[in-house]
């Protein structure tokens, strides 16, 4: 078959399925946690895959990097439900407790794409300072989302009750991820 690499593996929410972004296939693959086996593989766009659910485990969202969508899939019936058109080259990808919104960076874009799962499609872009975002993930609250911009070396913090950036921050040379504790951001 065609070469593949797993690169990026998500847990559904509810701990069901693990989720298997496959670089180099349009396609996820999907591991019953309770058999360990293959429980399907499920189509996508071409690109690197990173995945994100929204709270309930529905539905999986999927970035395509080359082919410039979010692939959305429900989890139940495990078929492919639509592709919503992002920005240039979407890498990233989180959902937002605090919103219940999905967020989508694209490196090659000057906004973070906001998907609504309730809609499944975009409904808002938020501009940022500068194409290069990599990375997206919320503090614990599940209210700020920090944007890690690895060609301009910033973070820049968004509420997601307003999407408005609070603020925004020179850090380390090429960052490439956040994480946080209960106090503190770590990039």
């Amino acid at each position: 078959g065609e070469k593949t690499t797993p690169r990026r593996i998500a847990l559904q929410p509810d701990g069901r399925f693990v989720w298997v972004g496959l670089d180099g296939a349009a396609q996820v693959v999907v591991i019953d946690t309770s058999t360990q086996q293959i429980a399907r593989n499920i189509p996508a766009g071409n690109g690197l895959h990173q995945i994100a659910f929204a709270a309930d485990s529905r539905f999986a969202y999927v970035t395509n990097s080359e082919a410039d969508t979010v692939t959305v899939i429900d989890t139940e019936k495990m078929v492919r439900i639509t592709d919503i058109d992002t920005d240039k080259t979407p890498v990233a990808i989180v959902y937002g407790s605090a919103s219940k919104l999905i967020y989508v960076s694209a490196i090659n874009s000057d906004a973070i794409n906001v998907l609504d799962p309730g809609k499944q499609q975009m409904v808002k872009r938020i501009p940022v300072t500068s194409r290069g975002v990599v990375a997206l993930n919320f503090e614990p609250s599940g209210r700020y989302l920090f944007a890690v911009n690895q060609l301009s070396s910033t973070v820049q913090v968004i509420d997601s009750a307003t999407h408005a950036i609070v603020t925004s921050t020179s850090v380390v040379k090429e960052p490439d991820q956040v994480i946080f504790s209960d106090r503190y951001a770590y990039v």
